[in-house]
């Protein structure tokens, strides 16, 4: 089965031009206009949500917290083929960098994934003004990398009031189709709008894997966040992360990254530090100059799960990264990732098992073990706990024979937490299956005649909508009472058992993660 997941959010600083769309030429050529307009509304503030990211005019009369900008410079580039047959022939999305040849580079994350030829548009460079749009009219067909031009927007002022702006972090290039299809691909959009706004910080959180864990595994984690435009001339510039208290740092394993490339050093560029679950990059005045001129840094580090992660809400760890700047006049900015982000989620899973007798009513004194496979079902060869540190062992892993016996004994209900429910490789999931076995039956009461069989994909499947999956199963289970017989002439009884019956049933609550990008190792 396969599992469309999350994308990971591009780090676009609030630019509101949908870049997707804008990528594709997909109408009918029949139609195509001999040329087109974009026209670029600068606005400051934070994101508007809900814009239909679709190049169509949008009414901003509803938007708050934001200011159309005056006097704000970008630069237009039209993207030409790739320098290298293995790249795309369309630039894919992903963080847009101009080097230093004057080519267009395709990041994703610190992977280059792409570099395109680049040429002056016609026009090369517009202002924003009147209303704080830029228009740039009859511009030949194809696609192209906006800039904005920092160096050059020196009078910035709010088109409402007149007032004077400044702007500490530009908005990040982007790269627009000019005409671009219409949201049916019946046509084609001209002029094509598109609204890239300012924002102090643009941060991105997330985690290395499929986001299904278990007690004692190791992930790895980057936090990226822009560099701001006038980082050399700053008084502070840190990243840190408060970690959730299921999560330890792995000491000594953190790094820093930039794009493009640059090299730190460690104590020179920027120091590190962690206490009470708080890990804190902190980059010094020489490491402030070094940054200067880059577009992004991005640390990476990894942690260990313990047990907390089982007490966690929806069996779920949210992740957050902040980045704090201050700028030369003093002036404090803070940029925070979104922590139900899906692609920093983490979770673990379940099996809840509620025990009834044949007439529905709570039944208890039942044992249950669980094994990963049928064949160890049946040969007793049960999964086991570290009691201390609640790390599981599947049948025959190393710790496996000292570790405990891991019983459940429902009073009605219990659970099996801690498991994997599925793993991920590049898109395709591969769900987990597991065997309960009734390993001693009430008094009075049969035991279960074979082991039930629960299927994550099962449960995953049995929701219309797959957004209400939680990582639980719910396995109800029934035991039926022994028929005690007379025997024929005799003072005594014989007692036989009845197949018990299993009714699996799926059950669960919110879904938060699928996205990662390479699969965990389970232990079982």
């Amino acid at each position: 089965m396969t599992m469309k997941t999350p994308l990971r959010a591009l780090l676009v600083a609030g630019l509101v031009a949908l870049v997707s769309p804008a990528l594709t030429l997909t109408a009918s050529a029949d139609d195509l206009p001999e040329s087109g307009t974009l026209i670029i509304h600068k606005y400051i503030g934070s994101p508007v949500l809900g814009t239909d990211n679709d190049g169509q005019w949008q009414d901003p009369s509803g938007w708050q917290d934001v200011i159309p900008a005056n006097g704000v410079v970008f630069d237009l580039y039209m993207v030409g083929a790739p320098l290298d047959p293995q790249w795309p022939d369309v630039p894919p999305q992903g963080i847009y960098v101009l080097n230093g040849n004057g080519n267009l580079q395709v990041y994703d994350g610190s992977t280059l994934i792409g570099e395109y030829a680049l040429s002056p548009a016609d026009p090369a460079q517009v202002t924003t003004s009147g209303d704080g749009s830029a228009t740039a009219a009859d511009l030949a067909i194809g696609r192209y990398l906006v800039i904005e031009n920092t160096t050059a927007s020196t009078d910035i002022t709010n088109a409402n009031t007149g007032e004077t702006l400044y702007i500490s972090q530009a908005a990040l290039p982007f790269v627009v189709a000019v005409p671009m299809a219409n949201a049916d691909g019946t046509g084609w959009l001209d002029p094509v709008h598109v609204y890239p706004k300012n924002e102090a910080l643009s941060v991105q959180k997330e985690s290395a894997g499929s986001g299904a864990v278990m007690v004692g595994d190791t992930i790895s984690y980057t936090i990226t966040t822009t560099i701001p435009t006038d980082i050399a001339d700053s008084m502070k510039f840190d990243i840190y992360d408060q970690l959730d208290l299921a999560l330890d740092y792995v000491l000594d394993s953190l790094e820093v990254t930039t794009i493009p490339a640059s090299v730190l050093v460690l104590d020179t560029d920027y120091t590190v530090s962690y206490s009470n679950h708080k890990l804190v990059v902190s980059f010094t005045e020489e490491g402030r100059l070094a940054l200067d001129g880059l577009s992004h840094v991005i640390i990476a580090f990894d942690v260990t799960i313990n047990a907390s992660i089982l007490e966690s809400q929806d069996l779920t760890i949210l992740n957050q990264g902040t980045v704090e700047f201050t700028n030369s006049n003093g002036d404090d900015f803070e940029g925070n990732s979104d922590p139900d982000d899906p692609g920093s989620k983490i979770h673990t899973a379940a099996i809840d098992i509620t025990k009834y007798d044949q007439k529905g009513d709570p039944l208890t004194g039942a044992t249950f073990q669980l094994a990963t496979s049928e064949d160890n079902a049946k040969a007793g060869c049960f999964v086991r706990i570290d009691s201390a540190t609640m790390i599981l062992y599947d049948c025959g892993t190393q710790g496996w024979d000292s570790a405990e016996v891991w019983e459940i004994a429902p009073d009605n209900t219990a659970s099996f937490i801690g498991l994997i429910d599925y793993t991920e490789d590049q898109g395709v999931l591969t769900w987990r299956t597991y065997w309960v076995v009734e390993t001693a039956a009430p008094a009075g009461y049969n035991k279960l005649t074979g082991p039930g069989v629960v299927s994550f994909e099962a449960a995953y499947l049995g929701y219309l909508d797959p957004e209400d999956y939680n990582f639980r199963y719910n396995l109800i289970v029934k035991n039926s009472q022994r028929f005690i017989l007379p025997l024929t002439g005799g003072a005594g009884t014989i007692t036989f058992s009845v197949a018990s019956i299993l009714l699996l049933g799926a059950a669960g609550l919110i879904i938060v993660t699928r996205r990662k990008t390479s699969p965990l190792t389970p232990k079982i």
